[in-house]
Protein backbone atom coordinates (compact mmCIF):
# COMPACT_ATOMS: atom_id res chain seq x y z
CA UNK A 1 0.00 0.00 0.00
CA UNK A 2 1.15 3.50 -1.00
CA UNK A 3 2.15 6.13 1.65
CA UNK A 4 -0.72 8.36 0.12
CA UNK A 5 -3.44 5.06 0.73
CA UNK A 6 -2.14 4.95 4.17
CA UNK A 7 -2.24 8.88 4.36
CA UNK A 8 -6.00 8.60 3.02
CA UNK A 9 -7.13 5.78 5.38
CA UNK A 10 -5.66 7.53 8.22
CA UNK A 11 -7.79 10.68 7.28
CA UNK A 12 -10.72 8.08 7.44
CA UNK A 13 -10.48 6.36 10.62
CA UNK A 14 -9.65 9.59 12.56
CA UNK A 15 -12.70 11.04 11.40
CA UNK A 16 -14.56 7.89 12.18
CA UNK A 17 -12.78 7.93 15.41
CA UNK A 18 -14.22 11.97 16.05
CA UNK A 19 -17.64 10.54 15.15
CA UNK A 20 -17.32 7.99 17.69
CA UNK A 21 -16.17 10.47 20.56
CA UNK A 22 -19.51 11.45 21.83
CA UNK A 23 -20.12 7.36 22.24
CA UNK A 24 -17.64 7.99 24.73
CA UNK A 25 -14.16 7.00 22.59
CA UNK A 26 -11.38 7.65 25.40
CA UNK A 27 -8.25 8.22 22.33
CA UNK A 28 -7.78 9.30 19.52
CA UNK A 29 -4.28 8.71 16.99
CA UNK A 30 -2.86 11.76 16.47
CA UNK A 31 0.33 12.73 14.20
CA UNK A 32 3.62 14.83 15.21
CA UNK A 33 6.27 15.31 13.39
CA UNK A 34 5.74 12.30 11.17
CA UNK A 35 5.24 9.99 14.16
CA UNK A 36 2.10 8.84 15.73
CA UNK A 37 0.51 8.46 19.12
CA UNK A 38 -2.90 9.44 20.85
CA UNK A 39 -4.63 11.92 22.49
CA UNK A 40 -7.62 12.34 24.80
CA UNK A 41 -10.43 14.46 24.30
CA UNK A 42 -8.57 17.63 25.28
CA UNK A 43 -5.79 16.95 23.27
CA UNK A 44 -3.06 15.85 25.78
CA UNK A 45 -0.72 13.36 24.71
CA UNK A 46 -1.16 10.01 26.64
CA UNK A 47 0.88 7.89 24.33
CA UNK A 48 3.47 9.72 22.96
CA UNK A 49 4.58 9.68 19.32
CA UNK A 50 6.72 7.15 18.23
CA UNK A 51 5.03 4.97 16.24
CA UNK A 52 5.23 5.02 12.19
CA UNK A 53 1.20 4.28 12.08
CA UNK A 54 -1.52 3.23 14.83
CA UNK A 55 -5.21 1.94 14.49
CA UNK A 56 -7.84 3.02 16.64
CA UNK A 57 -8.28 1.17 21.22
CA UNK A 58 -10.07 -1.87 20.79
CA UNK A 59 -12.59 -2.38 23.54
CA UNK A 60 -11.44 0.70 24.86
CA UNK A 61 -8.23 -1.00 26.22
CA UNK A 62 -5.55 -1.69 23.33
CA UNK A 63 -4.74 -0.27 19.95
CA UNK A 64 -2.35 -1.64 17.59
CA UNK A 65 0.30 0.09 16.53
CA UNK A 66 3.23 -0.36 14.03
CA UNK A 67 7.29 0.53 14.23
CA UNK A 68 10.15 -0.60 12.52
CA UNK A 69 8.18 -3.21 10.73
CA UNK A 70 6.89 -4.66 13.89
CA UNK A 71 3.59 -4.94 15.16
CA UNK A 72 2.20 -4.46 18.92
CA UNK A 73 -0.59 -3.22 21.02
CA UNK A 74 -0.12 -0.32 23.49
CA UNK A 75 -2.39 -0.01 26.52
CA UNK A 76 -4.51 2.81 26.95
CA UNK A 77 -2.53 4.11 29.83
CA UNK A 78 0.78 3.80 27.36
CA UNK A 79 2.02 0.67 27.56
CA UNK A 80 3.47 -1.68 25.18
CA UNK A 81 2.25 -4.86 26.32
CA UNK A 82 2.98 -7.68 23.27
CA UNK A 83 5.39 -6.44 20.06
CA UNK A 84 6.23 -9.03 17.54
CA UNK A 85 7.27 -9.44 13.92
CA UNK A 86 4.10 -10.40 12.85
CA UNK A 87 2.30 -9.36 9.69
CA UNK A 88 -1.03 -9.67 10.67
CA UNK A 89 -3.04 -9.68 14.32
CA UNK A 90 -6.31 -9.33 15.14
CA UNK A 91 -7.48 -9.10 19.31
CA UNK A 92 -10.38 -11.76 19.89
CA UNK A 93 -10.21 -10.17 23.68
CA UNK A 94 -8.34 -8.88 26.85
CA UNK A 95 -5.55 -11.67 26.56
CA UNK A 96 -5.69 -13.56 23.54
CA UNK A 97 -4.11 -12.50 19.68
CA UNK A 98 -5.10 -14.34 16.12
CA UNK A 99 -2.03 -13.58 14.30
CA UNK A 100 -0.67 -14.58 10.72
CA UNK A 101 2.70 -14.41 8.77
CA UNK A 102 1.03 -15.45 5.51
CA UNK A 103 -2.31 -17.47 4.77
CA UNK A 104 -2.54 -19.57 7.97
CA UNK A 105 -3.55 -17.92 10.95
CA UNK A 106 -2.10 -19.20 14.60
CA UNK A 107 -3.50 -18.47 18.41
CA UNK A 108 -1.04 -16.40 20.69
CA UNK A 109 -1.25 -14.79 24.36
CA UNK A 110 -0.53 -11.15 24.56
CA UNK A 111 2.39 -12.20 26.83
CA UNK A 112 3.90 -13.76 23.82
CA UNK A 113 3.26 -17.35 24.38
CA UNK A 114 2.14 -19.23 21.84
CA UNK A 115 -1.57 -21.12 21.93
CA UNK A 116 -1.89 -22.68 18.78
CA UNK A 117 0.73 -22.73 15.61
CA UNK A 118 -0.46 -21.14 11.92
CA UNK A 119 -2.25 -23.98 10.42
CA UNK A 120 -5.74 -22.40 10.57
CA UNK A 121 -7.39 -20.45 8.61
CA UNK A 122 -9.04 -18.33 10.97
CA UNK A 123 -10.51 -17.56 14.65
CA UNK A 124 -13.93 -16.28 15.97
CA UNK A 125 -14.94 -15.43 19.10
CA UNK A 126 -17.88 -17.91 19.87
CA UNK A 127 -20.81 -15.48 21.23
CA UNK A 128 -19.75 -14.66 24.96
CA UNK A 129 -18.92 -18.11 25.88
CA UNK A 130 -15.28 -17.15 26.06
CA UNK A 131 -14.36 -19.75 23.39
CA UNK A 132 -12.92 -19.29 20.25
CA UNK A 133 -14.36 -20.90 17.73
CA UNK A 134 -11.47 -22.47 14.87
CA UNK A 135 -11.68 -22.47 11.34
CA UNK A 136 -9.90 -24.60 8.87
CA UNK A 137 -10.90 -25.28 5.47
CA UNK A 138 -14.90 -26.36 5.78
CA UNK A 139 -14.32 -27.75 9.18
CA UNK A 140 -14.48 -26.22 12.47
CA UNK A 141 -13.71 -26.70 16.07
CA UNK A 142 -13.40 -25.11 19.72
CA UNK A 143 -10.69 -23.98 21.96
CA UNK A 144 -10.80 -22.09 25.72
CA UNK A 145 -8.35 -19.36 25.82
CA UNK A 146 -5.57 -21.51 26.99
CA UNK A 147 -5.36 -22.51 23.58
CA UNK A 148 -6.97 -25.75 24.68
CA UNK A 149 -9.16 -27.66 22.19
CA UNK A 150 -12.74 -28.13 23.05
CA UNK A 151 -14.33 -30.23 20.23
CA UNK A 152 -11.95 -30.47 17.18
CA UNK A 153 -11.48 -29.09 13.99
CA UNK A 154 -13.57 -31.75 12.21
CA UNK A 155 -17.20 -30.35 12.13
CA UNK A 156 -19.26 -28.46 9.46
CA UNK A 157 -20.60 -26.72 12.36
CA UNK A 158 -20.83 -25.15 15.46
CA UNK A 159 -23.29 -23.07 17.03
CA UNK A 160 -24.52 -21.53 20.70
CA UNK A 161 -27.55 -23.37 21.91
CA UNK A 162 -30.91 -21.25 22.17
CA UNK A 163 -31.71 -21.18 25.91
CA UNK A 164 -30.45 -21.52 29.35
CA UNK A 165 -28.66 -24.70 28.09
CA UNK A 166 -25.40 -22.94 27.20
CA UNK A 167 -24.48 -25.93 25.12
CA UNK A 168 -22.99 -26.29 21.60
CA UNK A 169 -24.45 -27.96 19.29
CA UNK A 170 -21.69 -29.47 16.10
CA UNK A 171 -22.83 -31.06 12.97
CA UNK A 172 -21.09 -34.15 11.43
CA UNK A 173 -21.89 -35.90 8.25
CA UNK A 174 -24.95 -34.33 8.72
CA UNK A 175 -25.88 -34.83 11.85
CA UNK A 176 -25.90 -33.16 15.22
CA UNK A 177 -24.43 -33.75 18.74
CA UNK A 178 -24.72 -31.80 21.48
CA UNK A 179 -21.69 -30.59 23.73
CA UNK A 180 -21.25 -28.78 26.91
CA UNK A 181 -18.89 -25.73 26.73
CA UNK A 182 -16.20 -27.95 28.61
CA UNK A 183 -16.83 -30.20 25.32
CA UNK A 184 -18.74 -32.91 27.51
CA UNK A 185 -21.19 -34.80 24.83
CA UNK A 186 -24.79 -34.34 26.34
CA UNK A 187 -26.86 -36.16 23.81
CA UNK A 188 -26.39 -38.58 21.45
CA UNK A 189 -27.67 -38.09 17.67
CA UNK A 190 -29.35 -41.26 18.11
CA UNK A 191 -31.21 -39.92 21.39
CA UNK A 192 -32.23 -36.47 20.65
CA UNK A 193 -34.50 -34.23 18.43
CA UNK A 194 -32.77 -30.73 17.66
CA UNK A 195 -35.54 -28.55 15.75
CA UNK A 196 -33.48 -25.47 13.72
CA UNK A 197 -35.17 -22.21 14.71
CA UNK A 198 -33.15 -20.24 12.68
CA UNK A 199 -29.75 -19.86 10.85
CA UNK A 200 -27.89 -19.13 14.04
CA UNK A 201 -29.21 -20.94 16.62
CA UNK A 202 -30.62 -24.35 17.85
CA UNK A 203 -33.20 -25.57 20.09
CA UNK A 204 -33.64 -29.32 22.23
CA UNK A 205 -36.89 -30.54 22.10
CA UNK A 206 -37.80 -31.15 26.28
CA UNK A 207 -38.94 -34.43 25.88
CA UNK A 208 -35.45 -35.35 24.68
CA UNK A 209 -33.64 -33.83 27.68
Amino acid sequence: MTMCNWTKNIVQLLMLLLAFDACGQELLPARKNKQWGYIDTAGNWIVQPVFDLVSPMENKEFARVFAEGQIGLVSKKGQVVFKNDFKKMVLLNDSVLAFSNGNSWGLSKLDGNLLLTEEYDYFYNFGTTGLIEIQKGKSHGLCNQQGEIILPVIYEKTVLVNGDLQAISAQLDGQFQLFSQTGIALLSAQKRQIIEADTNFYVISENEL
